[in-house]
């Protein structure tokens, strides 16, 4: 069965022929193609799980906590206006009525605000918001963990031919030997920017971009 690449990979299918180039595979070789996209569907993830965030430009439905203030934290960020936003207090959203779009609007790339001096009401799971954030294909930020997504499948590749790739020191006559664990220094580098730091101050929440 062909492997098909997860909604999350970091390296879309046309741009297969730059992973080619970055593992010295013939252009015109497909006959690897699928073991490649396991590659981008598994660096992906990996990746993800260490900038502890979703990446890539997708569509949400989540359910917040409204705070008593009128600023909101998205989980996922950059995120553009939520097209639809619902307050319901017990929770139960079935039926419930959108508010107008002109009452709320972002303040950043991850903060929603309430307009007119409104507050999110307290409560649990009592907002819904359907909304789209990550970076979108071609920009600079995509670009560069595009990238990063290439060096990390060339670490693992050769890191599957060779198992003493990673190993940073070597000794003999008692001496220790010792491997790398998770990511490069300089993959790491890469996707520094990107890690998910937040502060929660006590009105204003506060994130790194």
């Amino acid at each position: 069965m062909a492997v098909t690449l997860l909604s999350n990979a970091l390296i879309l299918e046309t741009e297969l022929n730059e992973l080619k180039e970055q593992l010295d595979i013939l252009l015109t070789d497909t006959s690897y193609d699928d073991k490649l996209k396991r590659w981008i569907n598994r660096a992906s993830m990996i990746i993800e799980g260490y900038c502890k965030r979703k990446l890539v430009n997708q569509t949400y439905t989540t359910y917040l906590d409204g705070n008593g203030t009128r600023r909101l934290l998205l989980p996922q960020w950059p995120a553009v206006k939520p097209t639809a936003i619902y307050i319901e207090s017990d929770g139960v959203f079935t039926g419930a009525t959108a508010l107008e779009t002109a009452t709320y609007e972002m303040e950043s790339e991850s903060i929603v605000v309430y307009l007119g001096g409104k507050t999110w009401p307290r409560g649990t799971r009592n907002i819904k918001l359907e909304y789209s954030a990550g970076y979108i294909d071609g920009s600079e930020p995509r670009e560069a963990l595009k990238y990063a997504c290439l060096e990390l499948i060339d670490f693992m590749e050769g890191r599957q031919k060779d198992r003493r790739i990673g190993m940073t020191n070597k000794g003999k006559g008692g001496e220790t030997t010792s491997f790398e664990n998770g990511l490069p220094e300089y993959i790491e580098f890469m996707l520094d920017p990107y890690v998910r730091v937040e502060i929660f101050a006590p009105t204003t929440p506060v994130r790194n971009y």
